[in-house]
């Protein structure tokens, strides 16, 4: 197993990877009261959006028979949606919104694409091989050369149900496509799939939806590739497990890293029902991108009679997350009222909001007193911050230990484990966390920058309190 362990950047909760097992004893025999470094009253959350009520884009223009979807980037200073324009049911166009807040959009004319013989649409220029284009999915790649700065991957059934095609843009709006003979990936992709460019990695990445050649199952799978207009066939890595219904097929992934963070990705996917013909969206999260699981199990995170969308049978995310707001994120799905096999019978649908916790997706939490010790690692921080709620007489507090002993005159003994900790650094000279914070940084009575350098384990407890985030600040 892979040793993820925090000390660098934003380190989000979501799984155990960072966290110390410990042992029942000690290994001398003596027997502590909650075992030797071990974890003890906590527990991983997983914690749903606030769904809002009103659309925030709807099929207003004559071009839309309906909309779907598509993604949502930051991007110089505002938020730019590529969404899906049904322009009738056996055609697709990409469309364009932009809004400063996310939640008033507008549809700009860009006089790029004709409709009805006029140009005055939000219709992006993205040449037309005929046949129904779907799942137009965007990135932006900030290594590339200007004239493709922004990519684009989609599918085309009548071109070819097997491939998944490529474009790129200066702009985002005027797309050059690859040649319909030259797809990225021999794949049957179905749609819709999801690209980007991995810093870490120096890779671009698909993420595309497969259909099992056996049973018939939709499942996602994954590709990566230095070079974005040549991919490998792409390899299962998030698909039904023998425990899920046998009528559950996952759809759309909605992959992306998650914002900020360290070893951290998403997925908002959707899980078609093909027995109440209904697509409700669920959560699942991984440190590579490979390996997945779902903090939620079978649960909707979306859907399902679980929020306010209950009245919509079919919910399907949109790509991206937008910072809205301080400490809020915003991520968007498509809502329709009929079942998913109502194709062509649809109302137009509607684009949602679901307004989030920045980094709340999950949370390590203790109802009341836990603790719980972190793997070492080399501290290069000159500050440590959290991102935390407490209820009630709650707290979060944190002592820092010494992972390479230390030195006697640098270190004490606590009464609860024989474990060295830092003078100045203990729990009680640890300033308590109390109230909701999104940043807020740990205090202690010794200066953080002395231990700059050294091999350390951080101890936290938490009294009634939800622990998203710990971020180390550079020195």
């Amino acid at each position: 197993m892979q040793n993820y362990a925090m000390g660098e950047g934003k380190w989000v909760f979501i799984d155990w990877r960072s966290i110390w097992p410990g042992y029942g004893t000690d290994q001398g025999g003596r027997s502590l009261p909650h075992g030797f470094l071990m974890p003890y009253g906590i527990e991983f959350r997983a914690h749903k959006p606030r769904v809002e009520e009103a659309p925030v884009l709807v099929a207003d223009q004559p071009w839309e028979f309906q909309i779907a979807g598509g993604t949502l980037l930051a991007d110089q200073g505002r938020f730019r949606w590529w969404y899906h324009a049904v322009l009738n049911p056996n055609d697709v166009a990409l469309a364009y919104a932009e809004s400063q807040d996310g939640v008033r959009w507008t549809k700009p004319a860009l006089g790029l694409k004709a409709h009805a013989g006029s140009t005055v649409t939000n219709l992006v220029a993205l040449d037309s091989w005929g046949g129904r284009e779907q799942g137009h999915e965007v990135f932006i790649d900030p290594g590339a050369p200007p004239a493709e700065r922004y990519k684009m991957v989609s599918s085309n059934e009548h071109v070819d149900p097997f491939a998944l095609f490529g474009a790129v843009s200066p702009d985002g709006l005027t797309w050059t496509q690859f040649p319909k003979d030259q797809p990225i990936i021999k794949n049957r992709c179905d749609t819709v799939n999801v690209g980007s460019y991995d810093q870490d990695q120096g890779k671009y990445v698909l993420y595309t939806r497969q259909r099992d050649n056996q049973l018939g199952r939709r499942g996602i799978n994954r590709s990566e590739s230095e070079d974005f207009r040549h991919f490998p066939p792409s390899e299962p890595v998030f698909e039904s497990s023998p425990l899920d219904p046998p009528d559950w097929d996952f759809y759309t992934s909605g992959y992306m890293r998650w914002p900020g963070a360290v070893n951290a990705h998403l997925m908002r996917y959707s899980v078609y029902q093909r027995t109440l013909d209904i697509v409700n969206i669920h959560l699942a999260v991984s440190r590579d991108g490979k390996t997945w699981h779902r903090p939620m199990a079978r649960e909707p995170w979306i859907g399902g009679g679980t929020s306010n969308s209950a009245s919509y049978k079919c919910h399907y995310a949109c790509t991206g997350i937008l910072p809205t707001a301080p400490g809020e994120w915003s991520s968007y799905f498509s809502a329709y009222a009929e079942g998913h096999n109502h194709h062509g019978k649809r109302t137009p649908g509607k684009l949602l909001r679901a307004v989030s916790r920045e980094d709340g997706f999950m949370s390590l939490s203790a109802k009341d007193r836990g603790e719980f010790f972190t793997l070492d690692f080399k501290l290069e921080a000159d500050s440590i911050r959290l991102n935390a709620r407490t209820g009630y007489s709650g707290h979060v507090r944190c002592a820092i230990l010494a992972a390479d002993g230390g030195t006697p005159d640098s270190t004490v003994m606590t009464p609860d484990h024989p474990v060295p900790v830092y003078r100045g650094f203990t729990l009680e000279d640890c300033a308590a966390v109390r109230g909701d914070h999104i940043d807020v940084p740990l205090a202690w009575k010794g200066d953080l920058r002395r231990l700059r350098g050294r091999q350390v384990q951080l101890h936290f407890e938490l009294f009634n309190a939800d622990l998203y985030a710990v971020k180390f600040s550079p020195a």
